[in-house]
């Protein structure tokens, strides 16, 4: 999976914030900079551009593929010799 950000503190925003700055925040995420939108409960998510979250559901996903297959690989195989 690439990362584009390059470390750093990323940028942090209330949802007030956010809402406010719409333009902005997505504009930063979109150039590869995450962004932290926060609640107030403390409770918050991780915009990221969306060519890093598909690479990471890709990552994601063929790390579960690859265990399904040391797990059950073998069964799979034979009933498809069968």
């Amino acid at each position: 999976m690439k990362c584009t950000f390059q470390g750093g503190a990323m940028k942090t925003y209330t949802i007030t914030e956010a809402r406010q700055n719409i333009a902005a925040v997505i504009d930063t995420a979109a150039s590869g900079e995450p962004v932290e939108i926060k609640r107030r409960d403390g409770t918050s998510a991780v915009l990221i551009p969306k060519a890093e979250f598909e690479a990471y559901q890709k990552a994601k996903l063929d790390t579960e593929f690859d265990f399904i297959m040391q797990r059950h690989g073998h069964t799979i195989k034979a009933l498809a010799d069968r």
